[in-house]
């Protein structure tokens, strides 16, 4: 595909991300790295070139350009307009999320993450800054931090790090219920961001009225 870049639309720890366009017009978003730095960028690579779902980033192909005298690998995925939940909530111009849209974005997260889990995938960094939004609702996004279930790869990634206002005890009874350690940890960090949004929408930093 011939395509060309356009402006930043954000930086990552291992890319940089750039809006593009493809010569038939099509809008898209390339994440970059010099190729000798781009390990990272070749696993997401790998993972999201076999997956197909409405709750994950579609993948649109990948390749290597010559720019500036350096090489570079880019990752080519659908464009979200919507940015990052963390961008959607923060802008002043987007409308506040209420209850009913943090409830739709929370099951399109968990749709996503069970399709993950049954085809073998665990993402590793479930964030609001990797979850981005379009009119249809939110997507999983960053497969960087990803491996396979029964990959013994260790993580530094954001689920492999306990909230720092996490109740060990509570912590211990989800662990119970769920019979894994490593789902709750994920369900856990999934219930932080959904309170997150939650204090955030109402704008007082408190919780919702009528909670």
């Amino acid at each position: 595909m011939r395509w060309t870049r356009g402006h930043v639309l954000g930086h990552g720890s291992s890319a940089t991300v750039y809006a593009a366009t493809s010569s038939t017009g099509e809008v898209f978003a390339v994440k970059s790295a010099i190729v000798s730095r781009s390990e990272t960028l070749q696993r997401e690579q790998q993972f999201l070139s076999i997956l197909n779902s409405p709750y994950v980033v579609t993948y649109k192909g990948c390749d290597i350009t010559k720019e500036n005298k350096k090489f570079m690998y880019n990752l080519l995925i659908q464009y979200m307009p919507g940015g990052t939940i963390v961008d959607a909530i923060k802008t002043r111009d987007c409308a506040r999320p209420n209850e009913l849209q943090i409830s739709n974005y929370t099951r399109q997260v968990i749709q996503g993450l069970e399709y993950l889990h049954s085809n073998g995938i665990v993402h590793c960094d479930i964030k609001g800054a990797n979850l981005l939004v379009d009119e249809n609702g939110v997507k999983i996004a960053d497969f960087g931090c990803a491996k396979w279930a029964n990959e013994n790869v260790p993580t530094v990634c954001a689920d492999s790090i306990q909230p720092s206002y996490s109740s060990f005890s509570l912590r211990q009874r989800i662990e119970q219920l769920e019979g894994n350690p490593d789902r709750a940890n994920r369900r856990w960090k999934m219930e932080e961001e959904i309170n997150w949004m939650t204090i955030r929408s109402n704008g007082s930093g408190g919780p919702v009225a009528g909670d």
